[in-house]
């Protein structure tokens, strides 16, 4: 995989599919109606979704946007890794967006629950120190604790034989697994 320090995604729907390159803080990805698929690039060395990620990925649900729950994907790609989010759960999901208020506002200003934003720092401990591994399994413990709707899986491009590794990863057992099967100690300091 190409090194850069822009971050690229697109988003897709039944009928169209937009392209969208970013900057180093990152790329705007448009809420569009039906979305099926949003994907897009880390370039700060983490495989997992930012807080403001979280918000935006439960505002599609809020506002509408996923339609398809069942084939929807949220994507995160860094280097040879990607983080797949998939719907496991609709009715949490709901539940957290229109019981639990997890988003508020307007798409302009979207603001995600202050107790989960809080937790979220104190689990990920604010800063980005520390492996790739450790902050991805801080991340698992996160999803775990709010009980998320969603279900992760993890792969891993082998360049040298061409294979994909996969592997749902729920918990931090199973992503430790992933890694000594794919010979990985971790994906970047």
């Amino acid at each position: 995989a190409k090194e850069s320090n822009v971050e690229l995604a697109y988003i897709r729907t039944p009928t169209e599919c937009f392209e969208l390159e970013g900057d180093e803080d990152g790329v705007r990805i448009p809420f569009k109606a039906n979305t099926t698929d949003v994907v897009h690039t880390h370039t700060n060395g983490t495989i997992h979704p930012s807080i403001a990620d979280l918000k935006k990925l439960y505002w599609r649900f809020k506002n509408g946007n996923v339609q398809d729950h069942s084939n929807f994907r949220n994507c995160i790609i860094m280097g040879d890794y990607i983080m797949v989010m998939e719907v496991e759960d609709i009715a949490r999901i709901n539940y957290l967006i229109n019981t639990e208020q997890i988003v508020t506002g307007i798409e302009t200003n979207i603001i995600f629950n202050q107790e989960l934003s809080n937790l979220y720092d104190n689990i990920m401990q604010k800063t980005l120190s520390g492996s790739a591994l450790n902050h991805f399994a801080r991340f698992l413990n996160f999803m775990r604790t709010m009980d998320s709707g969603f279900k992760i899986s993890l792969h891993k491009y082998d360049s040298a034989s061409g294979a994909i590794f996969s592997q749902y990863v729920n918990d931090v057992t199973d992503y430790e697994s992933f890694f000594q099967n794919t010979n990985t100690s971790c994906i970047k300091n």
